[in-house]
């Protein structure tokens, strides 16, 4: 029986004195890939971005201009302009008059055939917003 353990332990010991010392493993850096925010259309920022025919609940036409720095004018019929910020989110976009106190935030309906969408406030209250010929343009 101790010839057994001494030929084990001399087998051991040999193979420890052979083998390769092992390689340390040495976790990779995880590289986070920039993931776009999207809303429930599949839309990003970008899409929002440009000139757009504004028509409030009243009747009243508009045009608003979403800039790619987030920031925002409206200018409406009457000749009076509205400049503020705005935020694209996944649930809700919202704009920030540079005078209010609070954002007005919409859910934005998906795009129909012409590009026109139905913006949604939580109490029902809506707008429709159509791309302007030069959305597709840079914006400054």
């Amino acid at each position: 029986m101790h010839k057994i353990i001494y030929v084990a332990a001399a087998t051991a010991l040999l193979g420890a004195c052979t083998s390769e010392a092992e390689e340390e493993v040495v976790d990779e850096p995880v590289i986070q890939e920039d993931v776009a925010l999207t809303n429930a259309n599949g839309e990003t920022m970008e899409a929002y971005v440009g000139r757009w025919d504004v028509t409030y609940p009243d009747g009243t036409p508009g045009v608003t201009t979403n800039n790619p720095d987030g920031t925002y004018s409206a200018e409406i019929a009457d000749g009076s302009t509205v400049n503020g910020n705005w935020t694209f989110g996944a649930e809700q976009t919202c704009w920030q008059a540079d005078e209010a106190r609070n954002p007005t935030c919409y859910t934005v309906g998906a795009p129909d055939e012409n590009g026109t969408r139905t913006l949604t406030m939580d109490d029902g209250t809506t707008i429709s917003a159509t791309p302007t010929a030069d959305t597709d343009e840079e914006v400054m």
